[in-house]
């Protein structure tokens, strides 16, 4: 792995949900999420580097978006602007089953999933 990729993994981190992306996990329609930087969370399976539109194009539903339009309009309430189709993203995905135990877990890692902000 290059430099500039180990310096964009940060120690080992959950991956942060808002509350429109718990509740897509939980209804098990989201299976991957888009980051600017990797996350090195236990539960993600695989992780891509692609554009925004080839997310939008190929990932929506992974997204858990009911279609492209929502996915744009999900990214830039978000960013609070608005994200060009050729905005880099790392596509982080994982096994939805896991993830929903995970937010399921009253417990888990001690971790408050409250007020998260990123998608």
């Amino acid at each position: 792995m290059c430099r500039s990729l180990n310096e964009k993994i940060k120690n080992m981190t959950n991956l942060p949900f808002n509350s429109w992306s718990r509740e897509r996990i939980l209804q098990g329609r989201k299976s991957c999420t888009s980051r600017h930087r990797l996350y090195d969370d236990p539960l993600v399976t695989h992780t891509v580097h692609l554009t925004w539109e080839w997310i939008k194009r190929f990932h929506w539903e992974a997204e858990g978006a009911d279609s492209p339009e929502e996915l744009q309009q999900v990214i830039e309430k978000i960013m609070r602007r608005k994200v060009p189709d050729d905005e880099l993203f790392f596509v982080h995905f994982f096994d939805n089953k896991k993830m929903q135990e995970r937010l399921n877990d009253a417990n888990g890692e001690g971790m408050s999933w409250q007020g998260m902000v990123v998608g």
